[in-house]
C-alpha cells in the first residue's frame, strides 16, 4: 500500500466475464497496439469489481487485510495473488450503463439483476488469471475445501464433520420439499494423505465441480496426484485449527484470529495444468477476502452450529431411515471407501 497503485487506462476495452454475489469481475483485452506499459500491467490479469452492497468493505481494505493478514500466512505461489488499480472517474458509471442493457437484452444471470457496481468506489483488483487458456490445452478445477478439521463445536463422539453434517441436512430439506439432493465430498479425505480418500474427495469434486477448458481424459488422476504433492491444503487445516480453537460459541468474533479463520474455511482453490499432459501445475487459493465478525454472518454461524447440534446431524442421530449412510469418523469411513 505504501507505493501509487496502477491506473487502469481509458483505452483499454473491458469484458464482462462472472459475477458472484458482492463481485463482478472483467478481463482487460489487450491488442498488439496496446502500449507495453498496460501490457505489462494488464496482462494474464483479471479486473474484480466490488458491487453496492451494505456490507461492502471499501477496496483499499479489503487490499489491505490480504497484504498484511492473510498472504504472509502462505508461500508466495500458494495465494491468487492481487494487486490494487485505480479506477478513472468514469468507469464504473459506463460499466453500470452496459450491465442495464445485458439486463435489457436478458445477458444478465436473472439472480443478479437490479445490483451493479458500486459508485462510490475509486479503486478495483488486479487478479492473477485462473482461468484456463484453451490455446495451450489447459483445463482448470476450481473448488471450495471448506472446513479441512472439525468444528471446535462438534460434540465429543460426532461421526460426521461439519461439512457433511451440513450438507445432510440441507438435503433432507430438499428431499422433504421434492426437490433434488445434491452431491458432495467430506473435506476430511482431501487432507488424508490417502490415495484411496483422496480419489473418493476428487471424485466428489468432480461431480459437484466441473473442470473447465480443454477436454481430459486423465483429469482425476492428475488431480489425485496434485493434490497428495501439494502442502498448500495441509498448511490450509492447520490454520484453520490454529486460529480457531474454540469455535462459534466461545470465540470472539471480532478478534482477528477468528474472522481469519472462518476466511479460510469459505476460500476457493484453483488448480490450473496442461489437459492430457504431464507439465507444471498451479495450485493456489484465492476468495480471501476478510470475514466480517458481530457485523458479519456470525450469528447465522451460530445458528447453523446450533441446529447441527440439537437435530442430531454432527452425531447421526437425526433420525434418517436410509439405511445407507457414510460416516466421516469410526470404522464406517474406512468401509466405505
Amino acid at each position: 500500500m505504501s507505493e501509487s497503485p496502477y491506473t487502469l487506462p481509458d483505452d483499454v476495452p473491458l469484458a464482462y466475464l462472472a459475477e458472484g454475489a458482492a463481485n463482478i469481475v472483467y478481463k482487460p483485452i489487450l491488442t498488439p497496439s496496446t502500449p507495453l506499459s498496460s501490457t505489462e500491467h494488464l496482462s494474464s490479469r483479471l479486473l474484480r469489481l466490488n458491487k453496492a452492497l451494505p456490507s461492502r468493505v471499501p477496496v483499499s481494505q479489503s487490499h489491505r487485510d490480504f497484504c498484511q493478514l492473510i498472504r504472509p500466512l502462505f508461500g508466495a505461489n500458494d495465494v491468487v495473488d492481487q494487486q490494487l488499480i485505480l479506477l478513472p472517474a468514469h468507469t464504473i458509471q459506463t460499466l453500470n450503463a452496459r450491465l442495464k442493457e445485458d439486463e435489457r437484452a436478458r445477458r444478465r444471470p436473472v439472480k443478479r439483476l437490479g445490483l451493479y457496481l458500486a459508485k462510490e468506489e475509486g479503486y478495483g483488483l488486479l487478479v492473477r488469471d485462473m482461468t484456463p487458456d484453451l490455446a495451450r490445452g489447459e483445463v482448470v478445477v476450481e473448488f471450495k475445501p471448506k472446513w479441512l478439521a472439525q468444528s471446535p463445536s462438534a460434540p465429543e463422539g460426532a461421526r460426521r464433520c461439519r461439512t457433511c453434517a451440513l450438507a445432510e441436512q440441507r438435503n433432507a430439506i430438499r428431499r422433504s420439499e421434492g426437490g433434488k439432493e445434491l452431491p458432495y465430498f467430506c473435506p476430511l479425505d482431501l487432507v488424508s494423505c490417502d490415495e484411496r480418500r483422496v480419489g473418493r474427495a476428487v471424485q466428489g469434486i468432480l461431480s459437484t465441480s466441473k473442470a473447465r477448458g480443454a477436454g481430459s481424459s486423465d483429469v482425476y488422476e492428475r488431480l489425485v496426484a496434485v493434490l497428495l504433492e501439494s502442502k498448500v491444503l495441509l498448511r490450509l487445516k492447520e490454520l484453520q485449527e490454529t486460529l480457531d480453537p474454540l469455535g462459534i460459541f466461545d470465540a470472539d468474533e471480532e478478534s482477528r484470529d477468528f474472522r481469519i479463520a472462518t476466511t479460510l474455511r469459505d476460500c476457493s482453490v484453483f488448480v490450473k495444468m496442461l489437459a492430457d499432459t504431464a507439465g507444471e501445475v498451479e495450485l493456489r487459493l484465492g476468495d480471501l477476502d476478510l470475514k466480517s465478525g458481530r457485523q458479519g454472518k456470525a450469528g447465522y454461524w451460530r445458528a447453523v452450529e446450533e441446529t447441527l447440534i440439537s437435530e442430531g446431524w454432527y452425531m447421526g442421530t437425526e433420525g434418517d431411515p436410509r439405511p445407507e449412510r457414510v460416516w466421516c469418523f469410526g470404522d464406517q469411513a474406512v468401509e466405505k471407501l
